[in-house]
Parts: structure tokens; C-alpha cells; sequence
């Protein structure tokens, strides 16, 4: 987990420079309010983790695991999504979802790192074995805050939100607490997500998509990067 460590150290490294001397990744919130200001410097942040490639070094070292999941032939999303939500803050959130509704497939990995601790109030929440049912009742909106293309779209928020709606199904969801370095790794056909961070700490995560390089994404070319081979390929 000590890559997990350095990325930590990085953001929180820049916060403190462009933010205050005193900020850290949990008090976030207490420091950034306005939504503009943290959409600024949550796209810029963004940026320097794509640029760097900050993620890849989390599946170098830990390489033999990713492949026990997908096989030796790994391709990696090329630009995870760094996840910031602040305490009470349903704007930083994009509700309980499936990937699949989305287009992509259930045979991609969603691989989630957690940045900071996360308890049972701040934790991502998910249903086991909802990637097995065929029947889920969803709500489809266009999302006004969140054009094709924009700053937020980039950041992972969809332009149209496909959400659940079966108030049934919601009182199934389970939180899955997570300590800094921790990594949570499930089918984009699960629903998971969040509402709302009940907790008293900025909530930090960024998110991976994984899969094999055989398997067809419904994603863009560009989306992934190949990883890693095996010999016979």
C-alpha cells in the first residue's frame, strides 16, 4: 500500500500549497465550501494525476493481484477518476447506479482506492448480487450540471444520470468501510455508488476500471491503455 501512501502525500502536498498550510485530505471541506472553487481545484488535481500517471504505479506493484482477477492480459482506464466528497455535500455525488446502464460491460472491473479512512457513513455502499438481476427500475435525467464534454463530465459525473429509483432495493445496500490503501473491486454491473457522505471527513477515492484485454468495452478507443501481456500474446 505504499504507493497508495505517495499519491496520498502528493494531493495533500498541493492542497497545502494552493489552498492552506493547515488543510488536510479529511478537513477538505472545511476549507473549500463554494462548489465552483472545488470543481477548480478538483479538475486541476485531475489533471496532474492523468499527467503523471499516478495510478499505474498501484498496479505495478501490485501486478500478480490484477491478475488473478482479469488474466495476464491487462488493460487499464488510461484516466481514473479522483472522487472527492465533502460531508453533506449530494452535489458531490452521483447517486446509486450500475455501470452496465451506462454501456459498459459487466465484465470490467471497477477497482476503487481509498485515499483516506472511511466509515460506514462515508463509505461507498453497494448491493451484493445486484450484477445478477435483470429487473432494476431506474430514473433518467438529463444532468443540467454536467454537459457532454464539460469540466464535470470529465470528472466522472454523468451528462445524463441513470439512477436508482426501487426504494426496496436501496434498503439493501451495504457500506464497505475501507482504510487508507484499501481497494474495492467489483463488476460494473453491481450498483453501488453514493447519495450522500453522512460522515464528518472529506470522503477521497480515485477509480480504475480494469479489464482483459479480449473483452469488448462499450467505451471509447482511447479509454484504456494496455497494460501488461501474456507470453502467448
Amino acid at each position: 500500500p505504499e504507493c497508495v501512501l505517495d499519491i496520498r502525500e502528493k494531493l495533500e502536498k498541493l492542497l497545502k500549497k494552493d489552498v492552506s498550510s493547515e488543510i488536510t485530505l479529511e478537513t477538505y471541506h472545511k476549507f473549500v465550501e463554494r462548489d465552483d472553487e472545488k470543481t477548480k481545484i478538483h479538475y486541476k488535481l485531475s489533471q496532474l494525476f492523468w499527467d503523471g500517471q499516478w495510478h499505474l504505479e498501484v498496479f505495478k506493484k501490485n501486478k500478480e493481484f490484477f491478475h488473478e482477477l482479469v488474466g495476464s492480459d491487462l488493460d487499464i482506464q488510461a484516466k481514473p477518476h479522483l472522487r472527492i466528497a465533502r460531508p453533506n455535500k449530494p452535489q458531490d455525488n452521483i447517486g446509486f447506479h450500475r455501470d452496465t446502464d451506462y454501456g459498459a460491460s459487466a465484465y470490467e472491473l471497477s477497482c476503487l482506492v481509498s485515499l483516506t479512512n472511511l466509515n460506514k457513513f462515508e463509505a461507498i455502499q453497494l448491493i451484493p448480487a445486484s450484477h445478477s438481476l435483470t429487473d432494476i427500475k431506474v430514473t433518467a435525467i438529463k444532468n443540467k450540471d454536467s454537459e457532454k464534454g464539460s469540466i464535470n463530465h470529465q470528472l466522472g459525473v454523468p451528462y445524463f444520470l441513470k439512477t436508482l429509483a426501487d426504494d426496496n432495493l436501496k434498503a439493501k445496500l451495504i457500506p464497505i468501510p475501507m482504510k487508507i490503501g484499501e481497494i474495492l473491486c467489483f463488476s460494473l454491473a453491481i450498483m453501488h455508488g453514493q447519495e450522500t457522505n453522512k460522515g464528518s471527513d472529506t470522503r477521497w477515492s480515485f477509480d480504475a476500471r480494469i479489464k482483459n484485454s479480449f473483452i469488448k468495452s462499450g467505451s471509447r478507443k482511447d479509454y484504456y491503455i494496455n497494460f501488461d501481456n501474456s507470453p502467448a500474446t
